[in-house]
């Protein structure tokens, strides 16, 4: 079962306009995907692991698979460019948890989530030459590792963070971008979902 957490609704619409689901109380199933849309910390906490928990009581092969939209530091990579994040980090704490590798022939980067958008970025020295900034990734991580499950993470580059880029700018730009994660689900699929 391959759980697809996604934090963004143009992400989360972009899937359902190419699969049919149906609604669970934790998520929407299609086949062997739950589709699970994250939204906040809190939300994660109070409705969306509970129903993670059952799941991995019916299905003793859960596999977390975060799919979104990430900003890159220092303008590294163009923006659309499919990238793994190897690990992810949380700069309050400076704690950093380790990712596995999706099989697909990816560039490897470090992803640093923040709370508040534009906050300044300081990133680990050496960890990873390219670096991007996302808004959920280590709470998730962390809550795959309480449940002892993988999360791997694919993220399209979206913008800039130097640019501080507005949401509706970033709204009118997903279709294309949306569609790149879509690809990048359906190529991690058919990999087997063997984790290196």
């Amino acid at each position: 079962m391959i759980v697809l957490l996604i934090a963004h609704r143009a992400e989360f619409r972009c899937f359902f306009n190419k699969m049919t689901f149906r609604k669970e109380s934790f998520g929407y199933l299609s086949g062997d995907t739950c589709l699970i849309q994250t939204g906040s910390k809190d939300k994660l906490i109070r409705h969306i692991l509970p129903g993670i928990k059952k799941l991995s009581k019916e299905f003793k092969d859960i596999q977390f698979l975060n799919l979104g939209f990430a900003a890159v530091l220092n303008r590294a990579l163009p923006i659309g460019t499919i990238v793994e994040a190897g690990l992810c980090y949380q700069p309050d704490t400076g704690e950093e948890i380790q990712l596995p590798k999706s099989g697909l022939a990816l560039h490897r980067v470090g992803c640093m989530t923040i709370r508040e958008a534009g906050e300044a970025v300081h990133p680990p020295q050496k960890k990873y030459s390219v670096n991007i900034v996302d808004m959920e990734l280590f709470f998730l991580a962390e809550e795959a590792r309480s449940l002892s499950l993988p999360l791997t993470s694919i993220k399209v580059v979206s913008d800039y963070y130097e640019d501080r880029v507005p949401a509706g700018r970033l709204i009118e730009s997903a279709p294309p971008l949306c569609h790149k994660l879509y690809e990048s689900y359906m190529s991690y699929k058919e990999k087997g979902n063997d984790l290196v």
